[in-house]
């Protein structure tokens, strides 16, 4: 697997179009190859990824899962992050 992800816009909009059911198989590897081969803790990051998928199921339609997700960056970047700037007063 490269270091950076390479990927083809054009192509996974064709799967998808064609075979979602083939699409979300690959989609999965693409994931669960990423994060096997990062360096960063694979515990935490497959648990992000669970947490993702959650919100993903949970959801009726793509957009309301894109929303969901979205939401649960943001909890994150407001829980972990704005707590350090606030105490360096940037």
């Amino acid at each position: 697997m490269k270091s950076e992800l390479d990927i083809n816009f054009d192509y996974w909009v064709a799967l998808y179009q064609r075979n979602p059911e083939h699409f979300e198989r690959q989609r999965e590897k693409l994931v669960n190859d990423f994060i096997e081969h990062s360096n960063a803790d694979v515990r935490r990051l497959r648990g992000i990824q669970f947490r993702i998928d959650v919100e993903r199921n949970r959801s009726k339609n793509p957009m309301g899962a894109c929303l969901r997700v979205s939401r649960l960056m943001l909890d994150h970047f407001y829980n972990e992050f704005v707590p350090i700037f606030n105490d360096h007063n940037l």
